[in-house]
């Protein structure tokens, strides 16, 4: 999460608008950048928060030129719970309660004194007072090479004892 009312920084945890963050969220200009099932569940709360209170809002920051992947298959999914979620997200985006910016590859954040701004090479949207990061886990997988290798080598140190 990217703060410009806090002028702080924390991409790693998707915050409890509702709850323990509330106050942080309420009548506030909201980014939410990603196209999953945590940005669905961030703008879905969000929207319920904004009904509440006036003169909030919230834009959906979506990198792919649409959110075909998360609607997925809407009424007809096999899991119930996360057809709904993309058809309520979907909706709202119909119903002009969600902003949404299709195909925007963030390369810039500008933190002003009027919020925080996006930057996608010619293109800026904002000002915003919170941003929530949701696009998902990119871990190191450094590791795993190494521990891939390790495994190799002790596999074959394993077949050459066993004959």
């Amino acid at each position: 999460m990217v703060s410009a009312r806090q002028r702080t920084g924390s991409p790693t945890a998707i915050p409890d608008v509702r709850g323990a963050a509330r106050e942080g969220f309420t009548g506030g200009r909201v980014a939410v950048v990603g196209g999953g099932h945590s940005a669905a569940n961030a703008l879905l709360d969000l929207a319920a928060l904004n009904a509440e209170v006036a003169g909030a809002s919230t834009t959906w920051v979506l990198r792919r030129p649409t959110a075909a992947r998360l609607v997925g298959g809407g009424a007809n999914d096999k899991l119930a719970a996360r057809g709904r979620l993309g058809t309520d997200v979907e909706r709202l985006v119909e119903e002009h309660v969600i902003a949404i910016e299709r195909g925007f590859r963030t390369d810039g954040v500008e933190v002003t004194d009027v919020g925080v701004l996006l930057g996608d090479h010619d293109r800026r949207i904002g000002p915003f007072d919170e941003i929530v990061v949701a696009t998902g886990l990119r871990p190191d997988l450094d590791r795993c090479a190494r521990c891939a290798s390790t495994w190799t080598r002790s596999s074959r140190h394993l077949a050459r004892w066993r004959r």
